[in-house]
């Protein structure tokens, strides 16, 4: 059982990829942006990421518009979907709009429950397993609950 429910987890995982990957190919808003001006930015982020060393000493760099020279590029996607423009989307039968976000859904869905039977069955101690199964079924039911709401 457990390999049923190791590879009914991984193929979620796979349906969970493909679908937030078709959701921002086909609604992804794409911003690109390069020059001096991104490549400061990004250095100054990781500038501040570096201020606090392992020993727990600070560094302190200094700021200035001479420590980047050159170019820098960055690319941000960002798509959204909602429970109310899937059931809309089903009840138009708009197959090609919904399954995008069908197959993510889905593939999540399947991931937290076949997940969490994975590890039911396949943990020695079942105290911990069955915990995770119950915290995976309320987690679902209340996505189930939040989608008949919406």
């Amino acid at each position: 059982m457990f390999l049923l429910f190791l590879c009914l987890a991984i193929l979620s995982v796979l349906c969970l990829v493909a679908g937030i990957a078709w959701i921002l190919a086909a609604r992804g808003k794409v911003e690109r942006t390069s020059g001096p001006e991104v490549g400061k930015e990004i250095m100054s982020g990781q500038m501040e990421a570096d201020e606090v060393r392992d020993d727990g000493q600070v560094a302190v760099a200094e700021r200035s518009a001479a420590v980047f020279t050159g170019t820098g590029a960055k690319v941000e996607v960002e798509a959204e979907t909602s429970f109310t423009e899937l059931k809309a989307q089903l009840r138009a039968r708009d197959w090609t709009q919904a399954l995008p976000t069908l197959l993510a859904v889905c593939g999540l869905i399947g991931l937290i429950l076949f997940g969490s039977l994975a590890l039911f069955t396949g943990l020695e101690n079942k105290l911990i397993g069955a915990l995770i199964l119950v915290v995976a079924l309320y987690a679902l039911i209340r996505v189930g609950r939040d989608y008949v709401r919406a």
